[in-house]
Parts: C-alpha cells; sequence; structure tokens
C-alpha cells in the first residue's frame, strides 16, 4: 500500500479570536479609565503653603488727602422756550382735561354734537369702551372732538399738546 499523505489537519481561523480579545481589551481599557477619572464636583481647594499663611507687613499708611475746595453750585441751564411752553401747556391740559381713569364717570362729544355718557372701561387705538346701564358702548376714537379725546388718548394728548406749542410759538413769533 502506497504511503498516505498525513491527512491536512482542517485549519480553524484564529482572525475572529484574536479580534475578540482585541475589543475586550480595549472595552476593558476604556472602562478603566472612565471609572477611575475623578467625579465631577467642587474642586478642592489648594493646600496653602506656609509663606501664604504668615502675615504680610502692611503697607505704610499714606498721609490723609489734602481737602478739596467745595465745587460751586452747579447752575441749572435755562429752559428753551419750546420746553417751557410744552409744561406750560401740558399743565393747563391736564388740569382742563384730566385723562379718564377706569371705573370713572365720562361724557364724550362726537364731531357732530352727539353725546355719550356712561362709565369709563377702557381704550385701544380705534376704540374706547363706556358702559350705559350695564351694557358696553363701542364708540370709534377718530370721531371725538379733540378735547373728548385727550381724556382718552394719552398718545393723541402728547400730538395735541405738540401742535399747540408750535401754534403758540408761532404766534409769539409774530406779535411784537
Amino acid at each position: 500500500m502506497p504511503a498516505r499523505a498525513p491527512a491536512a489537519q482542517p485549519t480553524s481561523s484564529k482572525t475572529p479570536a484574536m479580534l475578540a480579545v482585541g475589543a475586550a481589551v480595549l472595552l476593558g481599557l476604556g472602562a478603566l479609565v472612565y471609572f477611575r477619572r475623578p467625579a465631577p464636583g467642587p474642586e478642592a481647594p489648594p493646600v496653602q503653603q506656609a509663606a501664604e499663611i504668615a502675615p504680610t507687613p502692611e503697607p505704610p499708611a499714606e498721609p490723609p488727602p489734602e481737602p478739596v475746595a467745595a465745587e460751586a453750585p452747579r447752575v441749572a441751564a435755562p429752559e428753551s422756550p419750546e420746553r417751557a411752553e410744552m409744561h406750560r401747556i401740558a399743565t393747563l391740559l391736564l388740569q382742563r382735561y384730566p385723562l379718564a381713569q377706569p371705573g370713572e364717570e365720562l361724557t364724550l362729544t362726537l364731531r357732530n354734537g352727539m353725546l355719550y355718557e356712561g362709565v369709563f372701561v377702557s381704550v385701544d387705538n380705534r376704540f374706547v369702551v363706556i358702559e350705559r346701564d350695564g351694557d358696553p358702548v363701542q364708540v370709534e376714537v377718530n370721531t371725538l372732538l379733540p378735547a373728548s379725546r385727550a381724556r382718552i388718548d394719552n398718545e393723541f394728548r402728547v400730538e395735541l399738546i405738540k401742535d399747540l406749542v408750535r401754534v403758540s410759538l408761532a404766534h409769539r413769533r409774530e406779535t411784537p
């Protein structure tokens, strides 16, 4: 009988096993680094050296500051004529036509002469709401006489004051 060649041994691949071992080692190292790092939190104060603890000599006392002459009182700048007139007209308007407060009895006059009387409730850019006999009534703001509108519309009031100041100052310039 002829001599048989020895049977070839099945070769097993060691690559998957080596990859698994390598991954386990890397995973283990990662876990070790992760769990060994310090926990976040307040840092411990640094240890002070003996030189830092020793008292430091105080600096020599400085001489007291020299007395400073008192400043002369400041004189307020004179008001401009426009500003003074604006203040005067705003004060008069507030006295004659005070701003209405919610809950206040109010009489509003329309440009066509019609009157609305009731309790002032609210106002927005378009309507003023008053309550008459328990029912809300909306009145268009643009239909009111300037005196009535000045009672409820602060933006209109500011523009009215500016216009009145302009007219008043122009009148002053024209009259000798």
